[in-house]
């Protein structure tokens, strides 16, 4: 009787798994180290420009075409100044972000990445992997001085 009993509720948790689909989100932090231990999948450089601001440059390499949401948040002296939410289909291969921050702004910003994967038919499945950024771990103290 128990193993009549276990057989079925077996079949009824893989019949709704099957029929709803069970989603899952990962957030994984991508620091400095992760960039050393993974240079073939991440990449971060920072540079300032002549326009004073902090330049980023943020690669994500790919083995399999995803679908990516880049999500930029910036805050000013704690206040909300900038919020961006930018989905892509990307590419095997590399794909590449470009942003610039004011030094001043730096410490308050947030830049996330969402990565899904996708059907035969192009289409975003369920299920994603935040990897999250701190910008001010990727940026040399030198450069975060509003003078220079």
């Amino acid at each position: 009787m128990k193993l009549k009993s276990l057989l079925v509720s077996f079949g009824f948790i893989t019949t709704v798994a099957a029929t709803t689909g069970l989603a899952l989100t990962v957030e994984l932090p991508i620091t400095p180290g992760t960039l050393r231990e993974r240079p073939a999948e991440f990449g971060v450089k920072a540079t300032k420009d002549q326009d004073g601001l902090i330049h980023f440059t943020i690669r994500r390499t790919l083995k399999v075409p995803m679908y990516l949401v880049a999500h930029l948040t910036v805050r000013h002296q704690g206040k909300l100044v900038v919020k961006s939410d930018t989905p892509s289909f990307a590419v095997k291969g590399h794909n590449t972000f470009y942003l610039s921050i004011s030094p001043d702004d730096v410490a308050g910003s947030e830049f996330t990445l969402g990565e899904s994967g996708m059907s035969k038919d192009g289409v975003p499945v369920v299920g994603t992997i935040i990897y999250m950024f701190r910008l001010k771990d990727f940026v040399p103290a030198d450069l975060l001085r509003t003078g220079k």
